[in-house]
């Protein structure tokens, strides 16, 4: 089971019900999911930069979804997208 964290911190709850039952003890889930580290605005990162780390990881994520059957938009694993434009949350210092 793979289950893309930024999906998991989005929406805690769908995912974490979907791991429980994958895993197979008797149904449970916490009355409140709270936040920890959430981090603050991270500063932009530059656009040659994302290119740079999009284009390096491509190859190794395209493994990873042929592996696990499924793709990471965000991650770049849209047909005929440009990469760069998927953002992230950004966060500032």
């Amino acid at each position: 089971m793979v289950i893309q964290s930024e999906k998991f911190y989005e929406n805690p709850a769908p995912y974490f019900k979907e791991v429980v039952n994958f895993v197979g003890p008797n149904p449970w889930a916490p009355e409140e999911f709270k936040v920890f580290n959430a981090g603050g605005e991270y500063d932009k990162m530059s656009d040659t930069l994302r290119r740079k780390l999009l284009d390096y990881y491509q190859p190794h994520n395209e493994k990873l979804f042929q592996l696990i059957g499924q793709r990471f938009e965000e991650w770049g694993g849209g047909v005929g997208v440009r990469r760069a434009e998927f953002g992230v949350r950004e966060r500032r210092a």
